[in-house]
């Protein structure tokens, strides 16, 4: 399935695109684009969250937030069995 979507775009790219780019290759090519950037996007959120779990690990920080680790994992587990 398609959609047709409406963007904002700065008059020169659109200008330099539609001179460089063929008619017949534009959507595919404005596909490819968006999909690189959504993948660049997933990995760098992705980055965050490793970074963010990380740090809750190992940053003094987050003492308080480790310390009941057990008694969650505890509750945790009787909620499974």
């Amino acid at each position: 399935m398609t959609a047709r979507v409406l963007f904002s775009l700065d008059d020169h790219v659109l200008e330099r695109f539609r001179a460089l780019v063929p008619n017949r290759e534009r959507s595919k090519a404005i596909e490819n684009f968006m999909r690189d950037e959504i993948s660049r996007r997933e990995h760098e959120r992705e980055e965050r969250i490793s970074r963010a779990a990380i740090m809750v690990e190992t940053d003094p920080r987050f003492d308080d937030v480790r310390s009941v680790y057990d008694d969650v994992d505890q509750v945790a587990g009787e909620a499974i069995e």
